[in-house]
């Protein structure tokens, strides 16, 4: 008995923790609370991993990714220490800084892999309330009416890449993972999830728009057995949604099609395809250890840029890993398909952006969190209740 009320007992610790570390990690991202919530952010993950760390006693428990990505971060701090002695702009270099969420919550994924399946629900369902909390304060914040909106020929919300990632990874999270206790509340959750599409689109997250449709064609040519009617069905939804007026001018207005009508690639792009030649250009000054702190919306130019060829294998080595794992995974379908949208999501993102799939900020922490859950032994103990409870659903 003082077995088991001991073990009730650091269980309830460790997800009052974590769930604090979640809401503290997303209202990081409302301005107006963003120093509290930022600073309180870190010390809970950080209590996080020195809770779990203490119980475990060793780094057992800590899967093989995690230690390659230890290992890499380790690598890359020596390696910008080394160039520290030439130009101290090196010691600034972006990825420094970025890598450290993405690291911490990949081993906070670790400690938590061993618990029931009810307790990571509960975590996705925090998550997916303070998503919508935060895009509720974006829109009283900065979208106060549609149609000045509809109006508006630049971005209104500049931190809108972010909030992208967060709304897209809680929309992912509603669809594939959470398991509904009734009807009324998988009605209820997919409601959120439009409202969060919405959000999406009036914010203008192009990128993150992209992404997402980008996920779900793949999901539909490498993956699903229905891949004909899913095309058909996509298309006829698309082609009604652009067919009637009001669904049109938001469409339009989201992927800014008119402001850019009759422009080149490169302006429709935000000036990406010239910043492009210009970064190459400066990676053929340096391309060995790079030149140190820069930015480019797209993550591979920006390290190979920043950090040359030798930083650029360190911390794609990352990358590449969480690749191959997340796409080998077969262990329970719905985790698998929650794996490939969210990777293909994150491709996408690194392509088109500077700091995905690690950043901006803390705007992927729940991916790098949950893929460490379930690559690592959820799935594998936990497979007979997702089974259990898929079958309660049908």
């Amino acid at each position: 008995m003082i077995g088991k009320a001991s073990y009730k007992s650091t269980l309830s610790v460790k997800n009052l923790l974590l769930e604090l570390a979640i809401i503290c990690s997303v209202f990081s991202q409302i301005e107006s609370v963003e120093r509290v919530f930022r600073f309180a952010m870190y010390i809970m993950w950080i209590l996080v991993l020195l809770f779990g760390l203490a119980k475990q006693r060793s780094l057992v428990h800590i899967n093989d990714f995690s230690k390659t990505f230890i290992f890499a971060y380790l690598l890359f701090v020596l390696f910008c220490l080394l160039r520290g002695f030439i130009d101290n702009n090196f010691l600034t270099t972006n990825y420094l800084r970025v890598l450290l969420v993405p690291l911490m919550v990949t081993i906070s994924g670790d400690i938590v892999a061993d618990d029931n399946i009810k307790t990571i629900d509960k975590l996705c369902r925090v998550y997916l309330i303070c998503a919508l909390i935060f895009a509720v304060w974006v829109q009283r914040t900065y979208f106060t009416s549609y149609s000045s909106w509809l109006v508006s020929r630049r971005y209104i919300f500049s931190e809108k890449n972010s909030a992208g990632q967060i709304w897209s990874a809680a929309i992912f999270i509603s669809i594939f993972l959470l398991h509904y206790k009734s009807r009324l509340e998988k009605t209820l959750i997919y409601m959120a999830c439009m409202y969060l599409l919405i959000m999406i689109g009036i914010c203008q997250c192009r990128t993150s728009i992209l992404g997402i449709g980008v996920a779900i064609t793949a999901y539909i040519f490498v993956r699903s057995k229905k891949k004909l009617k899913l095309t058909i069905l996509i298309a006829l939804v698309v082609l009604s949604l652009y067919y009637i007026p009001f669904t049109r001018n938001f469409i339009n207005q989201a992927l800014f099609l008119t402001k850019y009508a009759g422009t080149d690639l490169n302006t429709f792009s935000s000036g990406r395809i010239v910043k492009y030649i210009k970064a190459l250009q400066l990676f053929k000054s340096s391309p060995y250890i790079g030149v140190g702190q820069y930015y480019v919306d797209c993550s591979y130019l920006l390290i190979l840029v920043e950090s040359g060829i030798i930083g650029f294998l360190i911390i794609e080595w990352i990358w590449i890993n969480k690749l191959i794992l997340s796409y080998r995974y077969k262990a329970n379908d719905k985790y698998r398909v929650f794996l490939f949208m969210m990777t293909t999501f994150y491709i996408i993102e690194s392509i088109l952006e500077g700091y995905p799939p690690f950043g901006p900020g803390v705007s992927s922490f729940m991916y790098w969190f949950l893929s460490s859950v379930i690559i690592n032994s959820l799935s594998n103990q936990n497979n007979h209740q997702v089974n259990a409870l898929n079958k309660e659903e049908l």
